[in-house]
């Protein structure tokens, strides 16, 4: 793959990340398959799964019993504090 088309994946890949943070954020909460139910047409399981362990990795959310919940103590200088960057998240 090309550099050009690796870096329009990565880009698309940053913003479907960032729009999963935002939902998460937005509701505080959410049942994980309830938020799957929603992107199932576009994402395959393993796909979400890898979307929702990189904002587990980054710290910015929560699992527990499958439900999501923001981690209202994330900010982006605590995850750089963690040195990862997002091109280590995708």
């Amino acid at each position: 793959m090309d550099s050009i088309k690796l870096e329009a994946v990565k880009a698309a890949t940053r913003e479907m990340l960032i729009a999963f943070a935002q939902a998460i954020r937005d509701l505080g909460q959410v049942p994980s398959g309830h938020l799957y139910a929603q992107v199932c047409g576009i994402l395959s399981l393993d796909e979400y799964q890898a979307f929702i362990n990189a904002l587990k990795n980054a710290g910015c959310i929560i699992e527990v019993n499958h439900l999501l919940i923001w981690n209202k103590d994330w900010t982006p200088a605590a995850q750089q504090a963690r040195n990862i960057s997002i091109d280590e998240v995708i």
